[in-house]
């Protein structure tokens, strides 16, 4: 007899919020408070009815399938209640009624279009403060059914004080920013009208109050939550509390307090007393990062005083303390800005990694990529920026005020201190530029990441997998390609017998690829294939393709790999590949150091990892490895072992 599972909500707010009769509930304030599990429970009411349908929404695609989030929980759960997944046209489960729960996302603020003229009995909104309130109201206009269910929504959400949620629910929050315990699970009504929200406490009396139709007011109440609540949740995690305890104040107000109206205070943030002044640096820097804030305006006439550009360089040392080595500022044009970038990184080394402003728009979007392409080989993250500035800079001024950076003592810091000291409480609030800099590098710094590779580098390195390995002049090596926009990446492969020898790795951005293949030459190798990914082949110009113009160079034979459906898959294959690798320590170094240095970047939002890999400096490499691998399991020529015509030779030293 299969193994019984029973489905139910934790005693206390978590079975208030199923219970309630309202026709909004909004639901958690807090960190693991069993928000998701309480919202995908709520679908389950109506199991057996099979014209009940429910969407729940992310703000974002990824949040819906990132680790440990609505997906993974929703397959622990409704499988044992006999749904199936669907995957087409939307993510979602079907109940052997034909009841079913969709997941979809609302990205921009007119996707909601999409749904024009659908009827949907329950609409549920995971992290609703994520949302826009046009959104919200929206879909509220979606929210019916023939399903014989009157339609309903349930919202989860952390608190946000300057969100349009905490206004929604202003009514169940004290003057100190707590949740009133008495008003939980309280109903209240409201009545729009040319988008202003009426409250009362009587749905009839307000309908008559505002000239609305009767049945036009709807019921809402807010339910909080905390990680005292989650029982179980704390039972399988007992270190998680202590987690939110160690955040900056605000967040660990927010999150672990669940506080609506916490927010960084004015002053105070990086008070210059709290930091030492070192006179050398120090030598146990164990990682470096470099954030920029741009501008591109020279002082004029018209504008004597504009933006600076600036850049901080921050290290962690050994001891967990932090650096801050160096700052620069300069108010130059365009082109003698990108110069200092370029001239930056380079002083500063491939192991820094660099954090370039992100401005909101298209134009902002170009510029940050135009110098991510402009520094191959560095790995450069784009941050996006933020008129909530006092929070970015929040991280850094929790170390900051304990004590635990260090600034190296330079011509710069003076003007640096005093701007630090001043913020965010600055007379001229444009000059923050220091500041904003040191947050993106910190930011950079100490972000939480997957890295997909290290580990099974690390094992390489143990093995002794990586040092110096010499080539057979007799066997022909393969060379795998991969392009990024204006850079390309390219690492030569030899197998011989069972193992796969990579004795090289070449990168450049804005070089032709006859460029690339004039340096394979120098090599000296006999070249028996090249490797390129179907997703550079093109329909539309097919001679433009890299299998094509690669063959136009005289390279034959050029294959093309077929990639997954998923990255991940891609992903897996090259972990699994990797015990058969041994690679040229001198010769594969920067390609190394890239893939060690791949992964995937840290959601702080649901405190998780994300479900992509990052779009950065380090991709370009790890994707060519990853076509190695993918070839492998294809069994497509040498990478596969698959046509062998020569007897391997003595093991060579290497």
């Amino acid at each position: 007899m299969a193994e019984a599972h029973t489905l139910r909500p934790q005693p206390g707010p978590q079975e208030m919020f199923l219970a309630s009769p309202a026709d909004i509930v909004i639901y958690g304030g807090a960190a693991f408070g069993g928000k998701t599990y309480g919202l995908l429970l709520e679908p389950l009411r109506h199991v057996q009815n099979p014209a009940f349908g429910a969407v729940i929404f992310r703000r974002e695609a990824t949040q819906i399938t990132s680790e440990g989030g609505l997906w993974d929980t929703a397959m622990k759960m409704y499988p044992l209640c006999g749904a199936k997944p669907v995957m087409s046209p939307r993510l979602g489960m079907r109940f052997p009624s034909g009841m079913r729960v969709t997941f979809s996302h609302l990205n921009q603020e007119a996707d909601v279009l999409a749904w024009q003229g659908s009827q949907i009995a329950l609409i549920a909104f995971d992290e609703l403060t994520h949302f826009e309130r046009s959104q919200f109201f929206y879909m509220l206009s979606r929210n019916r059914s023939d399903s014989g269910v009157r339609g309903y929504m349930r919202a989860t959400t952390n608190p946000d004080c300057d969100s349009w949620v905490a206004e929604l629910i202003a009514w169940w929050i004290g003057e100190d920013g707590y949740p009133i315990p008495t008003r939980s699970g309280v109903l209240r009504w409201f009545v729009r009208v040319d988008d202003t929200l009426h409250w009362g406490d009587d749905p009839r009396a307000l309908e008559r109050e505002c000239g609305a139709e009767p049945g036009d007011a709807k019921s809402l109440t807010f339910i909080p939550a905390s990680v005292q609540d989650n029982q179980i949740g704390v039972a399988r995690d007992p270190g998680y509390i202590a987690s939110l305890r160690a955040l900056p104040r605000v967040e660990r107000e927010r999150l672990l307090g669940g506080n609506w109206k916490v927010r960084a205070v004015s002053g105070g943030f990086f008070p210059r007393h709290a930091v030492t002044v070192l006179d050398d640096a120090p030598t146990d820097v164990v990682a470096w990062a470099r954030g920029w804030d741009l501008a591109a305006t020279e002082p004029s006439e018209a504008n004597p005083s504009p933006d600076w550009s600036a850049a901080v360089l921050i290290g962690r040392r050994r001891s967990g303390r932090f650096v801050i080595l160096h700052v620069l500022r300069m108010r130059k044009g365009a082109a003698e800005v990108r110069e200092a970038v370029r001239n930056t990184a380079a002083s500063d080394g491939r192991s820094t990694r660099i954090a370039v402003p992100e401005d909101p728009g298209q134009a902002g979007k170009e510029q940050a990529s135009s110098y991510v392409l402009m520094l191959p080989g560095y790995a450069v993250s784009r941050y996006r920026q933020s008129k909530a500035k006092a929070a970015r800079a929040e991280p850094l001024s929790a170390q900051w005020q304990a004590g635990n950076v260090d600034v190296v003592r330079g011509p710069w810091l003076d003007a640096f201190l005093d701007e630090m000291e001043a913020f965010p409480d600055l007379a001229d609030r444009a000059k923050d530029d220091q500041v904003d800099a040191a947050a993106a590098a910190f930011y950079e710094l100490t972000a939480q990441r997957h890295y997909y590779y290290a580990d099974v580098l690390r094992e390489a390195e143990d093995d002794e997998r990586i040092g110096q390995v010499r080539a057979t002049p007799a066997i022909p090596v393969q060379c795998f390609w991969a392009q990024r926009n204006a850079s390309v990446g390219v690492w030569v492969h030899q197998q011989y017998g069972g193992q796969h020898r990579f004795l090289a790795y070449i990168e450049a951005a804005n070089q032709p690829l006859a460029w690339f293949v004039q340096r394979l030459r120098e090599l000296g190798y006999l070249y028996g294939g090249d490797y390129v990914s179907e997703r550079t082949e093109d329909a539309d110009q097919p001679q433009m393709t890299p299998r094509a113009l690669l063959a136009q160079l005289g390279r034959s034979p050029v294959l093309v790999v077929p990639e997954p459906g998923d990255v991940r898959i891609g992903i897996g294959l090259l972990r699994d590949a990797m015990p058969l690798c041994v690679f040229d320590g001198r010769g594969c170094e920067i390609g190394l150091m890239h893939v060690a240095n791949y992964c995937a970047e840290w959601d702080h939002e649901r405190n998780a990892v994300r479900n992509a890999p990052r779009d950065d400096g380090h991709a370009l490499a790890a994707d060519g490895l990853r076509l190695f691998a993918q070839a492998l399991a294809a069994g497509m020529g040498h990478a596969s072992g698959a046509r062998q015509s020569y007897e391997p030779e003595p093991e060579p030293d290497f």
